[in-house]
């Protein structure tokens, strides 16, 4: 019997520049913006604080 080992490929953590940043916080400070929408459009968690 063969023994196999299967490991997840290592996973970068994404990093995000100041600019696009200041733009998903200038989005989401807007009246009546979907904080959840905006998150899926940019596509990042919109959960993350």
């Amino acid at each position: 019997m063969n023994n196999v080992s299967v490991t997840k490929p290592y996973q970068r953590r994404r990093r995000f520049s100041r600019e696009f940043k200041a733009e998903i916080v200038a989005q989401c400070q807007k009246p009546g913006a979907s904080v959840s929408r905006i998150s899926l459009d940019n596509g990042v968690n919109g959960q993350l604080k």
